[in-house]
């Protein structure tokens, strides 16, 4: 009873830390932007591997590829994270981590780079297309010094699509041995092997204490068996040393032995693999909490978890979670991300995950989903307050999720961000057997609206259609569709948007949901200004609007009258404008930057067209201001290409000149077609400034 024995203690302590923590008000897991160093924390010392890490050293000095092959459990990721965490400072454009499971497929290969793309600060929707991310991510690279690192890769191909320009250094590790790689671009292949017997002895005794194991050779020499010479076994076995001074290494010795009869019997039947037997005799020995949080971590889909999604996922409150974790951690069975979060190896998930009952993981998948959906209705709450109406609610009574205050704002951004990925996994998952997952996509909207990354939006987009629909959800379909339509309007597909939202509005006539509805009218007033038909178009936008006046809604109103003001401006100046400036009173009412960032932009723009250049320069320099301040570049550089061109017309060539060069670096870098447009003006404009040539 070992583990039981240690875990007592340890939960002892945990207690004592947990008091002072809250009598603090510290927390462990606080969000953080982790770039540009993305990459998990190393577990443990490294002990050997010195010609591997010549090797790696080699690409302090120069551009190259490394591929760290071997069997599971040799230690691979744990020596490229520790070689990776060592050196990254020395990379000043940052450090790129993807963990690609062992397996191919297009959709991982574009949601990798298109977190690479948003890790670099470019947006991914300057690729029209996704096979044009591998381009557009070598484009971004160029002239770069990235160090990018790739977990578990199964083909060179996979890994080829992902390879970055400039001078770069990427490390790999596979379990196949990747010759192509090596063929095709000169990567260097280091096998890895078992450790040597004073290797092995090395870890016991770092991590165990050197006098025990030195006291009994050949207690040693049969734990060092029993672990196969393989890194994380070692490991796990010294920690139980560490943690368990009475222990003697003969004893130790036994307890594995008598594992070993169980495990070589259950595990091979169960898997058909024979993991090392210090890690079923850590996981069999666990108190039922723990193994069952273990369990359930190795089961769920997502990447990393932060601890209040593991206390959702475990029906765990939030205190136990953490001591869960923290003896997890203790013995190495899981790790921690940069930004706070839990992860765990490919072979640990695995070993865990075999051992996950088909009942604990469902109720779990299904609780974990329910924390993202309530985590990401607060974090729209605080980007967009009340934007989702209260037809569509949190629904987390049992579960405590993440809450952001208005003044939060960026922290909820940054949430969004980080979580994406695994929201998707985990709909993916779950979707088709939980009929209210449709919400996890709506809910997201607020973010993809910022942030834009086409691929992802139009696969949240199409995954809520899909699950809405079956599950016969009308009002889920309703939402679901708005955000298709608007994914697709934003996509300049025009027609199958209209298609979308159309349905989309022919439903909430018979639902109660008028702030869906008044989304679902705004985004046809946008799709059908796109394609000419402003009468319409005027339509939809007033029946927005009378929604968003009854309950004096300032954020929707303020939306709706900026995009309504080009519409008007066809047919009555005087409207437009007034609309554009009661849209610019309300942004400045809410203080919202973004929104008056629009309504500054959409102001200039009526000025510039109406022949009021001052007015026109005034508003947009305020709004350059602004989109400064919240980091948001692509309004940046269309606001200067807008700039720009009124102070041509007014012949402010010096101040034109600046503003088109400064739009067009924005543009360049976020690889926008618009770049092309800050071009060709900034060269009219270079050559109108020269005096004339003889000819």
């Amino acid at each position: 009873m070992w583990v039981q024995r240690l875990v007592t203690g340890f939960l002892r302590l945990l207690g004592r830390e947990r008091e002072q923590r809250r009598t603090s008000g510290s927390t462990d897991f606080e969000l953080q932007e982790g770039w540009p160093v993305r990459l998990p924390e190393a577990q443990g010392p490294l002990i050997g591997r010195g010609e591997p890490l010549r090797v790696l050293d080699e690409l302090l000095t120069r551009s190259g590829i490394v591929v760290l092959e071997g069997e599971a459990g040799i230690g691979k990721t744990h020596l490229m994270l520790w070689w990776a965490n060592r050196v990254c400072g020395q990379f000043p454009d940052g450090c790129l981590f993807a963990d690609l499971n062992g397996v191919v497929s297009e959709s991982q290969t574009e949601a990798v780079l298109t977190g690479f793309l948003e890790e670099l600060g470019v947006s991914p929707s300057a690729a029209e297309r996704p096979e044009e991310l591998p381009a557009l991510f070598r484009s971004v690279t160029a002239g770069k010094r990235l160090l990018v690192v790739l977990d578990n890769a199964a083909l060179a191909a996979q890994v080829a699509a992902l390879l970055p320009a400039g001078e770069f250094a990427v490390v790999v590790t596979s379990r196949k041995p990747l010759a192509d790689l090596a063929r095709t671009r000169g990567a260097t292949r280091i096998p890895l092997s078992k450790l040597g017997i004073p290797e092995s002895k090395d870890v016991l005794r770092q991590i165990g204490g050197a006098a025990r194991v030195d006291d009994d050779p050949v207690a040693t020499a049969a734990v060092i068996e029993r672990c196969h010479r393989l890194p994380l076994a070692l490991c796990l076995a010294a920690e139980q040393l560490a943690a368990r001074p009475e222990l003697s290494m003969a004893e130790l010795a036994e307890e594995l032995e008598r594992e070993e009869r169980v495990t070589t019997m259950v595990v091979s039947l169960d898997t058909g693999i024979t993991f090392p037997t210090v890690l079923d005799a850590t996981y069999r020995k666990l108190p039922p909490a723990v193994a069952r949080t273990y369990r359930l971590l190795g089961a769920q889909p997502c990447p990393a978890l932060h601890l209040s999604a593991i206390a959702a996922l475990t029906g765990q409150d939030l205190a136990a979670a953490r001591d869960a974790v923290a003896v997890l951690r203790r013995f190495k069975l899981v790790g921690r991300t940069r930004d706070g979060r839990i992860a765990l190896q490919n072979m640990l998930r695995d070993f865990a995950a075999g051992r996950a009952g088909a009942e604990e993981t469902e109720e779990g998948l299904r609780r974990l989903l329910r924390w993202y959906v309530a985590t990401a209705w607060h974090a729209g709450n605080a980007v967009a307050p009340g934007w989702a109406g209260p037809a569509l609610t949190a629904g987390a009574d049992d579960i405590d999720p993440l809450v952001f205050s208005k003044q939060e704002y960026q922290k909820a951004l940054t949430w969004f961000h980080t979580e994406r990925e695994a929201v998707l996994a985990l709909v993916k998952t779950i979707g088709h057997r939980e009929s209210t997952a449709w919400k996890a996509p709506v809910l997201y909207l607020p973010h993809l609206f910022l942030s834009r990354p086409w691929s992802d939006c139009l696969e949240f987009a199409r995954l809520g259609v899909r699950i809405a629909r079956a599950a016969g959800d009308d009002l889920g379909l309703a939402r679901c569709l708005h955000s298709l339509g608007w994914v697709l309007h934003e996509l300049r597909q025009d027609d199958e948007a209209l298609l979308c939202l159309r349905e989309a509005m022919d439903l909430h006539r018979r639902l109660k949901d008028d702030r869906g509805k008044a989304w679902t009218a705004y985004a046809l007033g946008e799709s059908l200004t796109a394609t000419g038909h402003l009468v319409d178009a005027l339509r939809y936008f007033e029946l927005a609007l009378a929604h968003f006046r009854a309950p004096e809604w300032l954020f929707g109103k303020a939306i709706v009258l900026a995009s309504m003001a080009f519409a008007l401006d066809e047919q009555d100046a005087q409207r437009a404008f007034a609309a554009a400036e009661e849209a610019l009173s309300i942004s400045n009412r809410v203080g919202i930057c973004p929104l008056q960032s629009r309504s500054q932009h959409q102001l200039g723009l009526l000025h510039h067209l109406h022949g009021d250049p001052l007015l026109a320069i005034e508003h947009f320099s305020q709004a350059v201001r602004l989109w400064r301040r919240t980091g948001e570049r692509w309004g940046e550089a269309n606001t200067l290409l807008s700039l720009a061109e009124t102070y041509i017309a007014v012949d402010r060539i010096d101040e034109a000149s600046e503003a088109l060069t400064a739009s067009l670096e924005l543009f360049r870098a976020l690889h926008d077609p618009r770049a092309l447009v800050a071009q060709a003006t900034l060269t009219k404009l270079e050559a109108r400034a020269k005096p004339d040539q003889p000819s």
